[in-house]
């Protein structure tokens, strides 16, 4: 069994000096995995402009993130140990560095024990795991929106982990398919990823990888704990329009790195590249496309825009933005397409070897 406990704080009227220095906010971090007692085994940030910044370390038993916010005068500092180090101490240092005016602390403590990996029991093609990089206490269930969701320390493991040679596609599936997460978890059990699997099922090489609120998650991995545990619906009604915008492009710009870093580490696993994705101006198809031109893999996207289109009207009753994804035209659609691609591949395979 293994003691953590996690400690969440937010420093509210912040010096707009002490928020704005990318070199005060990397000190916090770095003072803190000093304080941690353990080198970090990951560092990331990430810089949103006039919007801010984030931070997130990961060490062998403990992690922290710090996100801030200039516009708000607001930072939101998170520590997770297994560990006896003054967490108290390290707030109130982050808190003096940042000239925090109020400072609301959130903290809790638990017992554990980390899982090895395994199959899941009855369902052999899903992979259960402990989290590849450090120590991560049972995931919760979370509901909302924004970058600290988004950038959070187990997610930022996962991520590093899916997108280096460490992690390997199952073997035979060497073609990709890209498609959204669902409302409903795990993602395969969903009434929409039902009917997607209804056409993919059919075909054995394809390898699907959900573009989640969490990163870019091979399908075999999606049963472990923290790929259920959340759902990301936007609860954020008195943001303005300028703030929802400002998340939504947070959100691309993390999402469109993972799944160009996603690709450029498996360039060798997969023949060719398939996004199911929406035919419309802010889209990862930008992404996909160019990556898989500079990799020299084939694709497509899925649906056309004539096809999302008609989809979009059938679908208008549905709440889920999805939706025309995973109606009947635009996956008939996907199945052709996939018909017609792996023949191409085949026959630039048969050409390559004669």
């Amino acid at each position: 069994m293994i003691a953590a406990k996690t400690v969440h704080s937010v420093f509210e009227r912040c010096d707009p000096h002490a928020l704005s220095s990318r070199s005060g906010a990397r000190s916090i971090i770095g003072s803190a995995c000093e304080a941690l007692g353990a080198p970090a085994r990951l560092m990331t940030e990430y810089d949103f402009g006039r919007h801010g910044r984030s931070l997130v370390a990961i060490l062998d038993d403990s992690h922290c993130s710090l996100h801030i916010w200039p516009d708000e005068s607001r930072a939101v500092f998170e520590i997770f140990t297994s560990g006896g180090a003054d967490v108290t101490g390290i707030l109130s240092s982050a808190a003096s560095s940042l000239g925090a005016v109020r400072t609301e602390v959130r903290s809790n403590a638990r017992e554990f024990t980390p899982e090895a990996v395994s199959p899941y029991p009855h369902f052999p093609e899903y992979v259960l795991a402990r989290t590849p990089l450090g120590t991560f206490a049972p995931a919760e269930y979370r509901r909302g929106v924004g970058r600290a969701y988004i950038l959070e320390p187990e997610a930022i493991s996962w991520q590093s982990f899916f997108a280096s040679d460490s992690y390997a596609p199952p073997p035979g599936k060497d073609i990709l398919l890209l498609h959204p997460c669902s409302w409903a978890k795990p993602y395969d059990f969903s009434h929409f990823i039902s009917q997607l699997r209804g056409i993919t099922d059919q075909f054995p090489r394809i390898h699907r990888a959900i573009i989640s609120n969490v990163g870019v998650v091979p399908f075999e991995y999606q049963l472990n704990e923290f790929f259920c545990s959340y759902d990301y619906v936007d609860l954020a009604q008195d943001q303005s329009d300028e703030q929802r915008r400002a998340m939504t492009e947070e959100f691309r710009t993390v999402t469109g790195e993972r799944i160009e870093a996603y690709l450029r580490a498996h360039s060798d696993d997969y023949s060719a590249v398939v996004l199911l994705g929406h035919p419309v101006g802010g889209g990862y198809w930008e992404t996909v496309s160019r990556v898989a031109r500079e990799l020299k893999k084939p694709g497509f996207q899925a649906p056309s825009a004539a096809t999302y289109r008609e989809a979009t009207l059938a679908a208008a009753h549905d709440r889920d933005i999805d939706a025309p994804l995973f109606a009947p035209d635009s996956l008939g659609e996907l199945e052709r397409r996939v018909k017609s691609l792996l023949k191409a591949v085949d026959a630039a395979a048969g050409g390559a070897d004669g």
